[in-house]
């Protein structure tokens, strides 16, 4: 009862004062979750493998950009002309 109860106080209080009060909402939402609390632990545990997964995806759209880029470029036109 008193967490939707500050549910809904901090979801009255987000928009008329800041966006702090949005903060205390999420935080409340992942000390009542179980579910979140597992998230967070999954997360905390495997950062190293998710900052790699982050790096191999950003690089992968890059590859593909430019891949594209290249096999495109008559369709694009000139890129000098942007």
């Amino acid at each position: 009862m008193i967490n939707m109860l500050l549910h809904g106080i901090f979801g009255i209080l987000g928009p008329l004062n800041g966006p702090f009060f949005h903060t205390l909402n999420l935080m409340l939402f992942v000390n009542v979750s179980g579910s979140a609390t597992h998230l967070l632990k999954a997360t905390a545990n495997r950062i190293g493998l998710l900052i790699n997964t982050l790096f191999i995806s950003v690089f992968m759209v890059f590859a593909y950009s430019i891949l594209s880029t290249n096999l495109f470029k008559d369709r694009i036109g000139d890129l000098n002309e942007l």
